[in-house]
């Protein structure tokens, strides 16, 4: 540590440590710059040694290969003992210590008092940031916990996914939905199964079905796609004739929301659809 910095506390380190209670809901590029910049600013901060856990030790160095970059996950679900266990990974799991030097300084007899002034102002800060931090990481894993628990039954035996919002997270939780929002933005989640997903994906409205039950929405457009693959080309289906479809495969959706899920899914109507495989069969 460099203790010419120590006489004069600089003056953007306050409004940055006015944020501490906010860094949950702060995007991952915030969050991070904002953290980076609070620790190089604060003499007591800095990142434990061997504090963040390595995919490798998770053998995810098998999937690499020359040609394919594998997208890196935020935490790690594993099934023990029959419950749910996530673990974060990488830059989410890094965690914070106090600088020693710092603090054999502060207690140095030799030290003038207005570094020790300086030095306590700092070391308060550095506490509360530390609290911070560890808050937002466990916060982090409850809300990520929960996720993964209710959609065990899709990842885990291969069922619809269940119906899940932001706003139930947060009911449960007790928390506000922005912060469930931002929390799971630009998450992803590696599954026991080997497969990497986006937190948001595990989201899903709920829908009736034609018995009165609920499922999930996207199980619904998923099904839409497989019809829109498997439709005659010469006679692309209509918003109406899938509808018809829908309704035999037990989802009560109305036409309009077909259309609205044709336009998510980025789905053309049906004579697009019609047009575009006759422009493909001509130029072929």
């Amino acid at each position: 540590m460099n203790t010419a910095i120590l006489p004069k506390l600089h003056l953007h380190l306050t409004p940055h440590l006015r944020l501490v209670q906010q860094l949950l809901p702060l995007q991952r590029k915030a969050y991070q710059h904002l953290l980076e910049q609070t620790i190089a600013d604060n003499p007591f901060l800095e990142w434990e040694t061997g504090s963040t856990t390595s995919l490798e030790t998770l053998d995810e160095e098998r999937a690499i290969t020359d040609d394919y970059a594998p997208l890196i996950p935020d935490a790690v679900v594993a099934w023990r003992r029959g419950y749910c266990r996530v673990q974060l990974v990488g830059a989410s799991a890094r965690r914070l210590q106090l600088e020693p030097t710092a603090l054999r300084l502060l207690r140095a007899a030799a030290t003038p008092a207005d570094t020790k002034q300086y030095l306590r102002q700092a070391l308060g800060q550095a506490k509360t940031l530390l609290t911070a931090v560890k808050g937002r990481q466990h916060l982090l894993t409850v809300i990520l916990s929960y996720v993964a628990e209710h959609q065990r039954p899709w990842w885990q035996e291969d069922q619809p996914l269940r119906p899940l919002t932001q706003r139930h997270i947060a009911a449960a939780l007790r928390l506000h939905p922005s912060t469930i929002s931002r929390a799971l933005r630009d998450k992803y989640l590696r599954l026991p199964t080997g497969r990497t997903v986006a937190a948001q994906h595990l989201l899903s409205r709920s829908l009736k079905t034609m018995c009165g039950e609920l499922t999930s929405s996207r199980t619904c457009q998923e099904r839409l796609c497989e019809l829109v693959h498997e439709e005659p080309s010469r006679a692309p289906l209509s918003d109406r004739a899938l509808q018809t479809k829908l309704h035999a495969a037990g989802f009560l959706v109305s036409r309009r929301t077909i259309a609205k899920y044709r336009a998510r899914l980025r789905i053309p109507a049906a004579h697009r659809r019609r047009l575009g495989r006759r422009v493909t069969r001509l130029a072929g």
